[in-house]
């Protein structure tokens, strides 16, 4: 890798992105940049690529840490920035999931000083998590996670690796304190767009957290985290019809918790409750075919789908108040913590607690 580093959009050099490419007679001569996509942790930049003498790329995709201060603060705290770079560069090889290729992946640890150079997945689209799926997307989206979930099963070498590990119990005192402050501030914010229901669910739960938390099954495989629509890139007519980007929140997890927060925050409620348990059986159906089918039985993976609705309410709350204040952003976490206090109630999920 070249020894030039370049963590702003406005260091691009036409030096540095020849640095990024096979050595050889063509050479970008011109570039030129366009915003893209709708992150709330990271800037995204289309930029063209203009050859010596016709070559591809043509366009990559450059994602570069947010702008904003509070959100940057939170990437660095949390090991967003940290988590996506090294995904790309120690564990995507592992995992059997459609992802972007990458051109460079680099960051300074302990800092917002991070860059990915991605392949552009154009004219594949992005999921709209306002919008919602289609049962389609969704069959196609579950028997995904169900391939990265089921490729990484019971891995010795990714559950060694310290910075894949979500959950300490060293941990949990703190975040049960700062999840009851978060979700003060967040009715605070936006308690006069709230259902009753989205309020009662968050007072029920919440003095229930340290028990949901202390009493989760340990972790098994790679999750994504945020495994929802917007990161999500689709061509139904591709060979493989999913793209999976955004791994900023990967770790050695609970597979199930990314269904049950796909499901809960990307399907109109109407949807999700005709159509769950059927999507939930062909994940599992999926994930059977990685691993011995009598290690992990269909009712454990239900009841976790039920028990793990609780974790997309909660992270629509954490990320909403701790991530740069955006229209759609308010938009996205109302809708996410509304569909997921449906799905806790539809689910009888609290009397899993009981």
């Amino acid at each position: 890798m070249s020894a030039i580093s370049v963590f702003k959009l406005e260091d691009i050099s036409i030096e540095w992105l020849n640095s990024m490419f096979d050595e050889s007679s063509d050479q970008i001569v011109g570039f030129r940049c366009n915003p893209v996509g709708t992150g709330q942790m990271g800037t995204n930049i289309r930029v063209e690529l203009d050859w010596k003498s016709g070559s591809v790329p043509t366009t990559v995709i450059m994602k570069f840490a947010s702008n904003d201060k509070k959100t940057r603060i939170t990437g660095i705290q949390t090991g967003a920035y940290e988590k996506e770079v090294r995904f790309y560069s120690e564990v995507a090889h592992l995992v059997d999931v459609a992802l972007p290729k990458i051109y460079r992946a680099e960051i300074i640890p302990g800092t917002a000083d991070m860059v990915l150079v991605m392949e552009d997945l154009a004219p594949r689209e992005q999921g709209d998590q306002l919008v919602g799926s289609t049962f389609e997307q969704a069959q196609i989206a579950v028997r995904e996670a169900a391939s990265l979930h089921g490729s990484t099963w019971g891995s010795d070498s990714l559950s060694s690796k310290d910075w894949l590990i979500k959950r300490k119990s060293s941990d949990i005192e703190d975040f049960v304190d700062l999840a009851h402050q978060l979700f003060s501030s967040f009715l605070s914010r936006y308690k006069s767009d709230l259902s009753k229901l989205a309020i009662e669910v968050g007072n029920n739960f919440l003095p229930l957290l340290h028990q949901w938390l202390h009493a989760a099954p340990d972790p098994i495989c790679l999750t994504h985290g945020d495994f929802r629509l917007d990161n999500l890139m689709f061509d139904m007519e591709a060979e493989r019809a999913l793209v999976v980007v955004d791994w900023q929140t990967v770790s050695f997890g609970l597979g199930i918790s990314d269904i049950s927060y796909f499901l809960g925050s990307g399907l109109l409620p109407a949807l999700r409750s005709q159509h769950e348990k059927i999507l939930v059986q062909e994940y599992y159906e999926v994930l059977k075919s990685y691993l011995d089918p009598y290690t992990y039985t269909f009712s454990e993976c239900w009841n976790g789908y039920r028990r793990q609705s609780f974790g997309g309410y909660l992270m629509a709350i954490v990320a909403a108040m701790l991530v740069e204040r955006t229209q759609r952003g308010d938009q996205m976490f109302l809708a996410m913590l509304e569909r997921h206090a449906d799905q806790v109630v539809q689910l009888d999920a609290f009397n899993l607690l009981s």
